[in-house]
């Protein structure tokens, strides 16, 4: 557990910043990332310090929904209202926290998930490796 965790962290990072940077034309403007917890343990936590370290450059904004899916819903709005590049969540359900995904999405914010995809915000069933 301890190799995947860095792993995916570096993953998850590049993802971000690789989907924020897409229409940005190499510009040297200061990249927003809002970064959902799930909850607050050292996973979560530490997937949101590897982004942080990863947008150095930039803004990241870290928000614990504490598995609570109205306050997920909320905290998906607050996000795209602060004007975020990019929204980093492991959404609580893959069909319930659509919706407020579709928003963000459909608002021009790039969304990133991990753990549990939206198949609806991704407009396609999440790719799955077996391990």
């Amino acid at each position: 557990m301890k190799m995947f965790v860095p792993v995916a962290l570096a993953a998850v990072a590049a993802l971000a910043l690789t989907a924020c940077g897409s229409g940005s034309g190499g510009s040297s403007e200061s990249t927003t990332i809002g970064v959902l917890l799930l909850n607050g343990d050292t996973y979560f936590t530490s997937v949101a310090k590897g982004i942080q370290e990863a947008n150095a450059g930039g803004t990241t904004i870290v928000e614990n929904y504490e598995g609570d899916a109205a306050k997920e819903s909320q905290a998906i709005d607050t996000l795209a209202a602060r004007g975020v590049d990019a929204i980093v969540t492991s959404p609580l359900d893959g069909t319930a926290s659509a919706v407020a995904l579709e928003r963000a999405a459909s608002s021009g914010i790039s969304v990133i998930c991990y753990n549990t995809c939206s198949t609806r915000v991704l407009g396609r069933a999440p790719s799955r490796r077996s391990s």
